[in-house]
């Protein structure tokens, strides 16, 4: 962990986002923010269950979608405005423990590249089970 902080130290660039970068994006999301406990433990815990309820609620959608056995890509939209719901609480958690969403993308891409360098990350195979098998939303297909 210590390496990938070093690493993530001297690969400090903005990701820029078609003109926004991450920290405008966070300056301007967190431009909205209305929540107890700012800048107090009390706002991390409130961030970081803002982070929860909003993954959960993403996850409860996407239940009802394999339960009325519709496609998932027609709901596409309703899947990124709950996803980027819980974007906003993850930016405002990791400003309420003092990084901006930038140093957290930079110390992930350092992270990933340093399991990339090292071998950890690797191609998994097929599940020999489910072999001739595609997955889709809601099931397999032969």
């Amino acid at each position: 962990m210590e390496a990938n902080r070093k690493y993530w130290a001297t690969q400090k660039t903005e990701v820029n986002l078609g003109g926004t970068t991450l920290n405008q994006f966070q300056n301007d999301a967190f431009g909205t923010a209305v929540y107890p406990g700012q800048g107090t433990p009390a706002g991390v815990e409130y961030t970081l269950f803002g982070v929860l309820g909003e993954i959960g609620e993403i996850a409860n959608k996407y239940k009802k979608i394999l339960r009325s056995e519709e496609n998932v890509y027609k709901h596409r939209e309703d899947l990124m405005d709950e996803a980027m719901d819980g974007v906003w609480y993850l930016m405002a958690f990791l400003k309420e423990l003092g990084y901006t969403f930038e140093d957290g993308a930079q110390f992930n891409l350092a992270k990933l590249a340093a399991r990339k360098a090292t071998g950890t990350l690797k191609k998994h195979e097929p599940d020999p089970i489910n072999q001739g098998y595609d997955w889709i939303p809601g099931g397999c297909i032969k």
